[in-house]
């Protein structure tokens, strides 16, 4: 086993074994019909609430006047409850036809997190694997795993970015750059040349660790 390589174990891909539960908080959000659905449920659930009230009080009440007024109020009210239930039948089928695609969208989301954290999860696991025993592309890359603190986080990043860029790609040959062949999607060959930049600033930090390692070594020998 590579002296260091459990070294990095606050990195360990045993972080990111499970989804976030903030990825699934994006689903079931109530669109605006659903809202005005349930205020309108609301409402008739009050009125209906209201027409029994009155019909227990005209049901003990003497006075025939008072009888008739409450009867009247009755009336009235199941006259609005009844237009308050059409329009919710309308809104009922608003709602419905509203819900499917913003389901579907919710969904969407949802599984394009939960793909991307898996590919954060493989890539961790990844780099945990490589510090033992480095595949061809990321020695060839990177060199050995260093021993210095300092050049292990740069080593890792290096790591971890060009796993990333394999992985989102497809890279599988073991064999050539290690970012893989050179595409001709205009998309992609941006990608490919930031990654890159980024791949040769970790390497000029990572020879000029070796070299401070290398100078300071000589003078402890001297």
């Amino acid at each position: 086993m590579r002296a260091g390589g459990s070294r990095r174990s606050g990195r360990s891909s045993s972080q990111g074994d499970a989804p976030s539960s903030s990825a699934r908080a994006e689903v079931g959000a109530p669109s605006p019909a659903a809202e005005r659905l349930a205020a309108l449920d609301a409402r008739i659930a009050a009125g209906k609430d209201r027409l029994g009230t009155l019909a227990a009080e005209r049901s003990v009440e003497a006075d025939p006047r008072e009888v008739d007024r409450i009867a009247r109020i009755e009336r009235q009210g199941a006259s609005q409850i009844g237009r308050l239930e059409a329009e919710r039948e309308g809104m009922t089928r608003e709602a419905a036809t509203e819900r499917a695609p913003r389901t579907q969208a919710s969904e969407v989301r949802l599984e394009l997190r939960l793909v991307e954290e898996r590919m954060v999860q493989l890539r961790r696991m990844q780099v945990e694997a490589e510090r033992l025993t480095p595949t061809r592309p990321i020695h060839d890359a990177l060199g050995p795993y260093p021993m210095d603190p300092r050049s292990a986080r740069a080593w890792d990043d290096g790591a971890d970015l060009i796993h990333a860029y394999r992985l989102r790609y497809g890279v599988i040959s073991p064999d050539g750059d290690p970012l893989g062949p050179r595409s001709g999607n205009a998309e992609r060959r941006h990608e490919r040349q930031m990654a890159q930049q980024r791949l040769e600033r970790i390497q000029r930090q990572l020879e000029h660790e070796r070299v401070r390692t290398a100078e300071r070594s000589f003078e402890i020998e001297i």
